[in-house]
């Protein structure tokens, strides 16, 4: 009866050792890491309709290493971890970095980009207008809930000028990355 408790004590600590990770059962949308304390994730682009996840592959890179290196200006040193393609949420648990992604959304040639930031663990995501003309319903939205929901599109953005565009509003997504960043322990 002895190596059954201690079997029950060892499979609870792994249990709570892998509580908030991903496993290779999630959805490929779902992050394989959950970042350090400390750190910050910059997810893929969320492409809205996924239907026109090829047409904006090459705009959505583009877009990730631009917000890449906003992370980067805002908070320097930071560990910083890219995620590929298609990973672009937390799992159920949350995350233990901060969170960095955008919700790029197209219609035949005009695309629209909205940033999106998270605190560490299950926390409200932060969205800001990047470019295009769009209506915020909800600046703050529960943990991984569609933030396309929460937005009215009122016009698009040529896709092709989206990068040039991205410049217009880069202050402000510094300062909501600088913002959001939790209060860091003093050593």
């Amino acid at each position: 009866m002895k190596n059954v408790r201690v079997s029950c004590v060892a499979l609870g600590l792994l249990g709570l050792l892998l509580c908030g990770r991903s496993n290779a059962s999630d959805a490929p949308e779902i992050s394989r890491s959950t970042g350090v304390e400390g750190g910050v994730i910059v997810f893929w682009p969320r492409i809205i309709p996924r239907s026109e996840t090829v047409n904006t592959r090459a705009l959505a890179k583009k877009i990730q290493a631009r917000l890449k290196t906003l992370v980067t200006q805002a908070l320097p040193g930071r560990p910083l971890d890219v995620r590929p393609e298609p990973e672009r949420v937390c799992p159920q648990a949350g995350c233990q970095a901060m969170t960095v992604g955008v919700l790029l959304a197209r219609k035949g040639s005009g695309c629209i980009a909205v940033a999106l930031l998270g605190r560490p663990g299950k926390a409200l995501t932060h969205l800001v207008p990047w470019v295009g003309k769009v209506k915020v319903k909800q600046e703050w939205v529960p943990f991984r809930k569609p933030p396309e929901s929460f937005l009215t599109i009122n016009d698009f953005t040529p896709c092709d000028q989206v990068m040039a565009q991205l410049p217009a509003n880069e202050n402000q997504i510094i300062k909501m990355i600088k913002d959001a960043e939790p209060a860091r322990k003093k050593k």
